[in-house]
């Protein structure tokens, strides 16, 4: 059985995948910290919720999806532009 690494993958698939897993992780982030701040209240209709794991998940997952993809598309966008130049 032989074990795969990351050195088949080409560059740009690199590229996008390490971006989507910095959105992700962002994702995370801020779905915990909207849950954890006590003036919002979406801890407590999680908490009250009559199925809380099934709503905690569906909560974290479409932040996730959404800072994930926002992420490597900016990303992806960004790739190409010009760097500015350098005041030596």
């Amino acid at each position: 059985m032989t074990s795969r690494s990351l050195d088949g993958i080409p560059p740009l698939v690199r590229f996008i995948i390490a971006n989507a897993l910095v959105g992700v992780l962002a994702g995370c982030v801020v779905a915990a910290a909207l849950i954890a701040s006590p003036g919002i209240g979406v801890g407590r209709l999680l908490a009250t919720s009559s199925n809380p794991w099934l709503a905690g998940v569906l909560f974290f997952s479409g932040f996730m999806v959404t800072f994930g993809s926002l992420s490597a598309g900016a990303a992806i966008m960004l790739s190409g532009r010009p760097k500015p130049p350098r005041d030596d």
